[in-house]
């Protein structure tokens, strides 16, 4: 009978030390295990840093072509101005563009957007060239106290020959409800309230309910094209933010 009671421990005892080393083993071995490529990997390059200041500004804009933005957060460009420049006939008027202009700003959103989507985007800035841009984030501090920055992509239009001119009340007003909907600086968005616009009064080509009322009042390509006076071969085809 002692004999029984004798193996009967040994054999709970020998039970239960295998089970405690497995656990510990495999937390030891969790512990150990490398973070796998999806969860860190991924999270690093699988989107970028888009810098929107334009009709980008606002979500239902963006998502139009590029529905897998997300938004990051509103930023500041130093030493940069926001400018109207040429003709585009997607707004009927002069797209956005920024140019290096010491001591000045621009207010924009910054938009973490999916690699999947970076050759949709160049090809909505066609006529723009990409660059990359530091920009800073009052709203969020690094670990040692410094202000966050952003190396974000953007486009500005280059082209040497470029005239300054008017955005249309359409484009003008999709800047400003962007500008709005994510609360960039007041001061900021009465600048943008103040810019003259062209007085165009018709249809644009895109149907955003931003711009519904806008959009009603009716203008045709060719009354358009008759009201600037240009053939419709000769429409320029800047494509704006």
């Amino acid at each position: 009978m002692a004999l029984c009671w004798f193996l009967a421990c040994m054999i709970f005892g020998f039970a239960l030390f295998t089970g405690v080393t497995a656990r510990v083993t495999a937390r030891s071995l969790a512990t150990k295990m490398p973070p796998t490529t999806s969860n860190v990997q991924d999270l690093v390059d699988d989107f970028f840093y888009y810098f929107a200041y334009g009709s980008n500004l606002l979500k239902e804009r963006i998502q139009v072509q590029i529905d897998g933005a997300r938004y990051e957060v509103i930023g500041h460009l130093p030493d940069y101005e926001l400018a109207f420049v040429d003709f585009g006939m997607r707004w009927r008027g002069a797209p956005a563009t920024i140019e290096p202009i010491k001591g000045s700003e621009v207010w924009g959103c910054i938009w973490r957007v999916p690699n999947s989507f970076a050759l949709e985007l160049d090809k909505q800035e066609i006529n723009y060239e990409r660059l990359n841009v530091t920009v800073e984030v009052p709203s969020q501090k690094n670990e040692d106290g410094t202000m966050r920055k952003i190396v974000c992509r953007t486009y500005r239009i280059t082209d040497p020959n470029r005239k300054s001119q008017q955005p249309s009340p359409h484009y003008k007003h999709v800047i400003v409800s962007g500008a709005i909907e994510h609360k960039l600086p007041e001061y900021y968005i009465e600048q943008l309230k103040k810019i003259q616009d062209n007085g165009f009064k018709g249809r644009v080509e895109l149907d955003l309910e931003a711009i519904r009322e806008l959009n009603a009042l009716g203008l045709t390509d060719r009354e358009v094209a008759r009201k600037y006076s240009m053939s419709e071969s000769d429409k320029p085809t800047t494509t704006p933010f």
